[in-house]
């Protein structure tokens, strides 16, 4: 955890001549102090006791909710993202759980009650990830972000579609001829969801939360992966960059935008494949965590070994799903916390 040593300033210096005397000085009567002297006495007393109990009511507190599990950064970065031309929000309690669905991506996002998924895994663990949703207490998405449409990443949102009311879906502005894509269309036409295609730079709100687009700037790339859409997630101080599959393109677009993308956490690009995590989008986003969703020994390789030497060699703690299984993360009071559930 990065922090900040602050030091106290030193107190004003309090000098004495004392008491000279000799032997032949009387003793003095003692002083008796004032009723007005006892009186200011008594309440400053009075404010030193409250401030303790004040203080040990906080230490109470702190340890019955229990010391936060892995702490990664606090309220003190605060400052430097405040600096930032991106909404900061009011800090509530928001929870980010990056889930395990295999070779896939899914995340689902609560803040203050309202829900959102960011992509839903692939046909393998569909069922798996609307169960999660079920069973973290899910009744209504507010939105439904499909960063691209590969199957990895589409399949498991046509099963949350159906079960599950639907506010809005943000979506890329093109049309794969897939059958995964002509499933998904027919899911959401049925359920009459509306789908928008959202332009980078634009803000949306979750509970107290809020998040940005920041790419891609139209839906054009040569590689369907740099048309992933981007998401920057802000709760408070606290920053989490969900960037799709996008590429080395993708990443070099988002990086000429001019939009902040420093964040806490960052979700691997592609799963962590070689042709991401450039050097420059690495430096740019300086996160403490990645996260790397991918599937145990699966056939791509991922996530490379050169990807994975870029993280460390910049300190970059990573987590990875198909090691650790789902991973939680809260931001609250200003602390982020990590919890890994296999």
């Amino acid at each position: 955890m990065r922090g900040r040593l602050f030091k106290r300033p030193p107190f004003g210096r309090q000098t004495s001549a004392g008491y000279r005397g000799s032997s032949s000085d009387v003793p003095q009567p003692k002083r008796r102090l004032s009723g007005a002297a006892r009186r200011r006495l008594a309440a400053a007393l009075a404010g030193l006791a409250a401030l303790c109990l004040l203080l040990g009511f906080f230490a109470i507190r702190y340890l019955i909710a229990g010391t936060p599990v892995s702490p990664v950064v606090s309220g003190a970065i605060q400052a430097q993202a405040a600096g930032d031309p991106v909404m900061t929000g009011a800090s509530g309690d928001l929870t980010v759980r990056c889930l395990d669905v295999g070779q896939g991506m899914a995340a689902l996002i609560e803040c203050g009650g309202h829900y959102m998924v960011i992509d839903g895994g692939g046909r393998e663990t569909s069922s798996r990830f609307v169960a999660i949703l079920k069973a973290s207490g899910v009744e209504k998405l507010d939105y439904i972000v499909v960063s691209h449409y590969d199957e990895d990443h589409l399949a498991g949102l046509i099963g949350a579609l159906h079960v599950f009311p639907t506010g809005r879906i943000l979506a890329p502005d093109y049309r794969p001829d897939t059958d995964i894509f002509r499933s998904y269309e027919k899911m959401r036409t049925a359920e009459e969801v509306p789908a928008e295609a959202p332009a980078r730079g634009a803000v949306y709100t979750l509970g107290t939360a809020a998040f940005q687009i920041v790419g891609p700037d139209g839906w054009s790339a040569e590689l369907e992966n740099d048309r992933s859409i981007m998401v920057l997630l802000t709760n408070g101080a606290h920053r989490f960059l969900f960037p799709g599959d996008a590429e080395a393109a993708g990443e070099a677009e988002a990086l000429a935008s001019g939009l902040p993308l420093r964040a806490d956490v960052l979700i691997a690009p592609h799963h962590g494949s070689r042709t991401s995590s450039t050097d420059a989008f690495l430096d740019a986003v300086s996160p403490e965590i990645a996260v790397v969703s991918a599937g145990a020994d699966n056939p791509y390789h991922h996530p490379h070994p050169s990807v994975l030497a870029r993280y460390e060699d910049r300190g970059i703690r990573i987590y990875r799903t198909d090691e650790s299984g789902t991973i939680t993360f809260s931001s609250r009071d200003g602390v982020l916390t990590v919890t890994t559930e296999k």
